[in-house]
């Protein structure tokens, strides 16, 4: 299994959407047979996502990521493992102990904004867009009074979602 911690420096990185460093570990039974550091040089959710799936990444262990990166990540069949903080090698203990997340690797804030609260319905959010496939990239442009979500993906038959900027093919 293939292990993946988003790195700033010797800690976890606080943001994966901009994280620069992915450390990637092959664990064998909980045993670890290997480690190398790459470069995480994509911009946008769209292309990261693919450079996660492309290396081989089973799980993946960051701090704060965003919800369309997280989405795809999910939709490729990533467990991602998000608002955790702390030293890698501390981090990575924790998840070979099955510990994570757990409260003394938690990022400040402990998760994603609005946790816990409901928030009033609304309308759409207009015209103008993309709708994005969550599994393969592909991209529509987004029409008036057609819900993203109520649209199958021409690609591969996936309900599609709003798009956002870098989400698509290369």
């Amino acid at each position: 299994m293939r292990v993946g911690l988003a790195v700033w420096g010797e800690r976890i990185s606080p943001v994966l959407d901009s994280a620069r460093r992915l450390l990637l570990v092959d664990l064998d039974q909980g045993e670890e047979v290997g480690r190398q550091e790459v470069s995480l040089a994509e911009a946008g959710p769209g292309p990261r996502a693919r450079r996660l799936a492309d290396l081989g990444v089973h799980a993946l262990v960051c701090g704060a990521v965003s919800r369309p990166l997280a989405c795809i990540l999910a939709a490729s069949g990533i467990e991602v493992i998000p608002f955790v903080a702390g030293d890698v090698e501390e981090v990575l203990s924790a998840y070979r102990a099955g510990r994570l997340p757990g409260p003394g690797f938690s990022l400040p804030g402990g998760g994603p904004r609005g946790r816990g609260r409901r928030r009033r319905a609304r309308g759409g959010r207009g015209p103008g867009g993309v709708c994005a496939c969550p599994n393969c990239g592909a991209t529509l442009a987004h029409g008036p009074g057609r819900p993203c979500a109520s649209v199958a993906c021409p690609r591969c038959g996936a309900r599609m979602m709003r798009g956002w900027p870098g989400v698509g093919p290369g």
